[in-house]
């Protein structure tokens, strides 16, 4: 089995993937001419470009997350068992 040209038969690290697809960013060019210039594979590129901005969107979502501290106050009549909260916008309730 023959590999194209435009792969250069090693593997890349995500490091260099993240490299490439910041030069690439700054550079102004197209993908394709971009990896025509490198002798990368476009569809591999996209493929990394993809996988490296999943990737940083899951990790600033992990970042933003955080604790928020809820008082619990007894409730106001002896039917009145359950319990509700809003948070960002949505309003949960506990059957009583």
């Amino acid at each position: 089995m023959s590999r194209s040209k435009a792969s250069s038969g090693r593997r890349r690290s995500q490091r260099e993937w993240r490299a490439l697809v910041e030069e690439w960013r700054k550079g102004g060019c197209s993908i394709e001419e971009f990896c025509r210039r490198r002798s990368l594979s476009a569809a591999t590129f996209r493929w990394w470009r993809w996988r490296l901005s999943s990737r940083d969107r899951v990790e600033q979502s992990d970042s933003s997350s955080s604790w928020v501290a809820v008082d619990l106050a007894a409730p106001a009549r002896a039917t009145d068992a359950g319990f509700g909260f809003l948070v960002e916008g949505y309003y949960a309730t506990s059957p009583p």
